[in-house]
């Protein structure tokens, strides 16, 4: 949700459509801009600003069409291929379908519910990321098992990302017809082609209103859905009694004893190790399906050794809590599962701590990034029900509220942990860093309930000697002093201080980094203006496994120094020095030609 300090500070009304609704009104459609940004997945920009945020996609545009990087744009936080094979990046799940590829997402609240008939999206730097436009439909009904409104979403376009021309653009795919009016879109992006981040300046909703005959199907429609909430209620029950399997939407059913036996062709013949073997390579989508064909695949489908890892992000709009309930006589030994992105009104916390209280026992990585049903009662159940576990994202988990993260500290075998714009507070940090000696990965990025950041550097310098990677992005609580901390961790290998306005070069605190950290391949100091050439030439001499470096923003750093560090630094394949005043154009270009291995990011604004 958007805090409300936003509401007060933007940019336009986003209520005042009054001239394009007349306009549109002629010809039986309204129009309409984004009223709020509802949800988002993340953002460049911080919590307490409007620069770069999720929210500038709320109101009237101001950049179209203007092209470059402007910050009143909303802007996500990763884009190429960067985040991927940093020491950071996450083993990817080796199941899920080809044609999911989204990284990111952003729903948009409009005034008016409509019957979509074209959704405008103003891309005004590197466009090409949008992959899929979800509208979402909601019963007046309650459902009976989360308490929410029954949600519904359904995809009215989807493409794969395009490396598009270099210029502002109005996308706007064809839709497929939506048989029930709106007023929530949801946005999924794909940033991997861009070269540097994508930009949106504003969405506009185009649509028909509802007549008197869609009202007439639409009261049939809900209680359409409302029959299905109850049979979904009934499945479950009934799947609970029998211990029985419910799939995604489906219930396939397995062959009864008296049913005619069939021929399964040439997987009679196969050995079951190969046709595991073969089904490996299929989706939780696609097992169910295979399930329905034969008793034998149905055998082989439902094997608990086919869902050691569970990517579920790909399915969220069909993952519900039959669905969770379904999967719990084939997750006994699921050591990895993916249920980011899934919602609070379609999820029940309830069923998804009765889900990890059953395949918990062998989990070793558990993903929840955006997931809005998560609370404080969820981390309780996982810091019972997982004792092995090793990775845990709970970013941008905006419903764990405060003082609910202190049952992680029970995890002591934990290498990785993702909070990213949560509201952890001091004493659990703390207690988490204390408690988890193993930890490898941590991302407190955009996280501000911690008052004394410096406290907590320092604490990760006495317990944590494994400590290989550290995001504290947009962390105004840390100073000079927890960075000069940091320096005991000899293993760092990546660090991200980008926009930590408080670290003060002058303080030696980035040398000591450089001097005792020999294993740093990234280093992120985006928008220190304090770095120095003197930082750059340590770098140069003590970094040669430097892999990418950010210092946008910097104004004391000359040209010839930056070029030192492409020099030394042979395994450099990532420099951003955009709005460096010291570096100009021609010299980038120049660079780009001798150190053709090396992607050297400059951005811009442009005007048309």
């Amino acid at each position: 949700m958007v805090p409300k300090f936003f509401k007060n500070f933007m940019r336009n009304d986003p209520t005042d459509n009054s001239d394009s609704i007349n306009k549109e009104k002629k010809s039986g459609n309204l129009f309409f801009n984004a009223k709020e940004v509802t949800d988002f997945s993340s953002q460049y920009g911080g919590e307490e600003t409007l620069s770069y945020t999720a929210c500038n996609l709320a109101g009237r545009g101001s950049v179209f069409p203007m092209y470059g990087d402007y910050t009143q744009a909303c802007v996500f936080r990763t884009y190429g291929e960067w985040w991927d094979i940093a020491p950071s990046r996450k083993k990817p799940f080796s199941r899920t379908p080809p044609s999911f590829c989204s990284q990111d997402y952003i729903e948009l609240l409009f005034e008016q519910k409509v019957h979509p008939t074209k959704i405008e999206i103003f891309e005004t730097f590197n466009p090409g990321c949008v992959v899929k436009i979800l509208a979402c439909q909601t019963s007046e009904d309650t459902n009976v098992d989360t308490g929410h409104k029954i949600t519904r979403w359904k995809t009215l376009w989807e493409g794969p990302p395009d490396k598009a021309e270099q210029r502002s653009r109005s996308f706007s795919p064809s839709l497929k017809p939506c048989d029930f009016p709106t007023n929530l879109i949801r946005l999924e992006l794909c940033h991997k082609l861009v070269n540097y981040y994508t930009e949106l300046d504003s969405v506009a909703l185009h649509g028909r209103t509802p007549t008197e005959e869609d009202k007439k199907e639409a009261d049939g429609m809900t209680q359409m859905v409302k029959q299905m909430d109850k049979l979904e209620v009934k499945s479950e029950t009934e799947s609970n009694k029998k211990k029985g399997d419910v799939t995604i939407r489906n219930v396939p059913t397995e062959p009864s004893d008296d049913s005619p036996q069939c021929d399964n062709g040439y997987f009679d013949k196969l050995p079951e190790e190969v046709i595991q073997l073969i089904l490996g390579f299929l989706d939780v989508l696609s097992l169910c399906r295979v399930a329905c064909t034969s008793r034998l695949l149905y055998k082989h489908s439902y094997d608990s050794l086919q869902y050691t890892e569970l990517n579920l992000q790909p399915h969220w709009p069909q993952v519900n809590s039959v669905a969770l309930d379904s999967l719990h006589s084939r997750s006994l030994f699921l050591q990895r599962l993916n249920l980011s992105w899934c919602h609070q009104n379609i999820v029940t916390e309830t069923s998804f701590c009765r889900y990890i209280n059953v395949c918990g026992k062998n989990l070793r990585d558990l993903y929840l990034s955006s997931c809005s049903f998560v609370t404080k009662a969820s981390i309780h159940q996982i810091s019972e029900a997982c004792p092995k576990l090793k990775e845990l994202d709970i970013g941008s988990c905006k419903m764990i509220g405060k003082n609910g993260f202190e049952d992680i500290s029970k995890l002591k075998h934990l290498e990785r942990l993702n909070l990213y714009r949560t509201d952890i507070r001091q004493s659990e940090i703390l207690g988490i860093i204390r408690s988890c000696p193993n930890l490898q990965h941590l991302n407190l990025g955009s996280v501000h309930g911690v008052h004394n950041m410096d406290e907590v550097m320092t604490a990760l310098s006495e317990h944590t000697a494994h400590l290989k990677s550290l995001d504290l992005w947009r962390n105004h609580n840390v100073t000079s002093a927890g960075i000069h901390a940091l320096a005991n961790c000899t293993k760092l290998e990546e660090l991200d201080i980008g926009w930590c306005n408080n670290v003060k070069s002058q303080s030696q605190c980035l040398i000591a980094i450089i001097k005792n950290c020999l294993n740093l391949k990234k280093l992120f100091l985006t928008a220190n203006r304090t770095v120095t050439d003197t930082d750059l030439l340590t770098l140069a001499e003590y970094s040669s496994l430097m892999e990418q470096l950010d210092i946008l923003g910097n104004r004391l750093v000359n040209a010839d120094t930056a070029e030192k560090v492409l020099q030394k630094c042979v395994n450099l394949n990532f420099f951003d020095v955009s709005f460096c005043a010291g570096i100009d154009n021609y010299t980038v270009q120049q660079w780009k030609q001798q150190f053709p291995h090396v992607a050297v990011k400059k951005s811009f604004q442009d005007r048309q």
